[in-house]
């Protein structure tokens, strides 16, 4: 968990996403690690993350977007409408390790999080230089 108070330090001009004081994060995280006969392993993870919204809910109502925006579903417009909204996503983190090499693919699903809605993809190789 933490909470992060914005503009604490007054750095003149800045650009402000939001209008609450305060954005606030919770996240959980949870893995099951199995090991082979040599050492090895297998992880399988999940986490998942919300944090407050940026705008307050009740300004909701304050702006108004023209056009077929519902229907596109995505760019800009959906990214504004989301600021009214709790930002949540979830992971699933896939590892194989060894001693001298670490492999990790990941699925992320960001179900609101200043755009539309996408599956983001990642890799991960790690090979230690000194022991």
């Amino acid at each position: 968990m933490n909470l992060l108070h914005k503009n604490i330090i007054d750095f003149g001009t800045v650009i402000d996403l939001g209008n609450n004081p305060f954005i606030g994060t919770i996240e959980g995280n949870t893995e099951y690690t199995k090991y082979t006969k040599k050492n090895n392993y297998h992880a399988f993870g999940f986490n998942y993350q919300i944090q407050s919204r940026y705008n307050k809910k009740v300004e909701a109502d304050y702006y108004s977007l023209k056009g077929k925006w519902r229907e596109i579903n995505g760019g800009w417009q959906y990214g504004v409408s989301t600021l009214y909204e709790a930002q949540h996503n979830w992971t699933f983190i896939y590892t194989y390790g060894r001693p001298n090499f670490k492999i990790a693919l990941y699925l992320k699903e960001d179900t609101y999080t200043n755009n539309a809605p996408d599956l983001q993809t990642g890799i991960s190789i790690q090979v230690p230089v000194f022991k």
